[in-house]
């Protein structure tokens, strides 16, 4: 099926931008919230609210980020069911529900877990010394005559890769 230009046009104008934390409201019942994922400059997750119930929706995130706001697992809180949309997401909750499962409620004991998991920084060490290993490995390329290409999906990974490569130069001179 093929749309017209009117067809997305009028789509387009029923779009409402959201800035973090602000709320806009569906029917007079559904209250629906972005919030930081941490991932990329304007990426987000989303909390949805009704009457009924809470429901807290993580895709792809970061919880530690250079570039970006950080994760806001605050907001979180509160809701009755989270849905993951991405694996690694759901692994930080892995020892509190099931692994198999595509949705899981939180309880108080789930947040005491979810803290503690993103207080580890051991993840975002490794990431550190990976983009330092990398830009050294340019610069030596570089200073002997090579070129240099990373092929790289994320924003927020070339601007800290662009800063470990400032560092290493200077280092080097």
């Amino acid at each position: 099926m093929f749309f017209s230009a009117a067809d997305v046009k009028s789509c387009m104008q029923r779009v409402q931008v959201l800035k973090y934390a602000e709320e806009a409201c569906y029917n007079g019942s559904i209250t629906i919230k972005a919030f930081s994922s941490g991932l990329e400059i304007g990426s987000c997750n989303w909390t949805i609210s009704s009457p009924k119930a809470n429901i807290g929706h993580v895709s792809s995130s970061l919880f530690q980020c250079e570039t970006a706001m950080d994760f806001n697992y605050h907001a979180l809180q509160g809701c009755d069911t989270i849905l993951y949309s991405d694996n690694s997401a759901r692994n930080i909750l892995g020892n509190v529900e099931d692994e198999n499962c595509h949705f899981a409620s939180v309880n108080n004991n789930s947040w005491e877990v979810l803290g503690e998991a993103l207080l580890n920084v051991d993840e975002r060490s490794e990431e550190m010394e990976k983009l330092a290993f990398i830009s050294s490995c340019a610069v030596d390329s570089v200073e002997a005559g090579g070129s240099v290409l990373v092929p790289i999906g994320r924003l927020g990974i070339v601007l800290q890769l662009l800063e470990q490569l400032s560092l290493s130069l200077k280092s080097s001179i």
